[in-house]
């Protein structure tokens, strides 16, 4: 359903399990009912996607719409881990992240995934050189190889701006309205 005000303005039955493939659709009975679109929209992570941020944006709607993991990024604990992927320091000019150790993890490869619904993300691979001997290998990876990352580097850029969206003053309010 959709809401303004606490007033139910549009509801939509699909037969998805999930809600990540409804949002458009669900975006596209309003418009029809309505003859107008939202320019601002607040929803809950299962709509968190890279296929849906990509759709906002191509039809120029804000959305405050949280994706897994944002209240957990959130905390000191997630924000202090040097290991994981999202805190590593990366240079976007020259493509490599860079361990905590120092060494560069340089891109390897590409890859695609592509969704139930036939929207195809682009993931790009990264490896370190040589693990063997690292102090801190038990901290960073268990694989019996070189730490490997598969990073998607819009599904990322979509993910700092929602961020920005959701700390913000009218993020805030917008959050504490659902």
């Amino acid at each position: 359903i959709s809401t303004e005000k606490q007033f139910i303005t549009h509801a939509s039955i699909h037969q998805k399990p999930g809600d990540t493939t409804t949002l458009e659709s669900h975006l596209d009975g309003f418009e029809q009912a309505h003859r107008k679109q939202s320019k601002v929209i607040v929803a809950d992570s299962g709509y968190g996607s890279e296929e849906n941020y990509e759709m906002l944006e191509s039809k120029g709607i804000e959305g405050y719409v949280t994706y897994n993991y944002f209240h957990k990024e959130e905390k000191k604990a997630f924000k202090n881990n040097a290991f994981l992927a999202q805190n590593l320091y990366y240079n976007q000019k020259e493509d490599y992240f860079v361990c905590p150790i120092g060494q560069h993890m340089k891109k390897v490869g590409d890859t695609t995934r592509t969704t139930d619904s036939g929207y195809v993300s682009k993931i790009s691979i990264y490896q370190a050189e040589n693990c063997n001997g690292c102090p801190l290998r038990c901290l960073c990876h268990k694989s019996k190889t070189n730490r490997r990352m598969e990073v998607n580097h819009n599904l990322n850029r979509h993910k700092q701006k929602v961020r920005e969206l959701l700390t913000s003053p009218e993020g805030l309010y917008h959050r504490s309205q659902r």
